[in-house]
């Protein structure tokens, strides 16, 4: 009886541990759920986000977005770099889910392509929260 019980034991103890996600799937499996639910999303502030991405060899956590409209456009674009790039910074900072991501290491990306021109890329952008 103490054999079996030790052995039932150990097969929990085993499957407990093999069956917990690392952090890296799990990024990668809510960026791919995020994009199969969500994306693209509808455009707010000329902004759409078209897909989601998590790499693991880099530990990039990647969103593929657009601009469109009257932010469909280059030299806008680079006059408004400073502000875009600290509106992201303080949404990816103000955030709370991304908090075990930005502890874990993890960088952010953004790459911005224009709607009218899809292969163009009007914006690019990584973060890293490490200290």
């Amino acid at each position: 009886m103490r054999k079996i019980l030790y052995t039932l034991i150990t097969v929990v103890v085993f499957c407990v541990s093999s069956c917990q996600e690392s952090l890296e799937d799990r990024a990668e499996r809510e960026a791919r759920e995020y994009t199969k639910q969500f994306c693209p999303t509808p455009i707010t502030n000329y902004t759409r986000t078209d897909s989601v991405v998590f790499y693991k060899l880099t530990k990039s956590y990647t969103y593929y977005c657009s601009f469109s409209e009257d932010f469909d456009n280059g030299k806008i674009v680079d006059k408004n770099k400073k502000a875009i790039h600290e509106g992201i910074y303080k949404m990816l900072n103000e955030n709370p889910e991304l908090k075990g991501y930005k502890e874990a290491g993890f960088k952010f990306v953004y790459i911005v392509h224009s709607a009218k021109e899809p292969t163009r890329i009007l914006y690019q952008d990584s973060f890293s929260f490490t200290k």
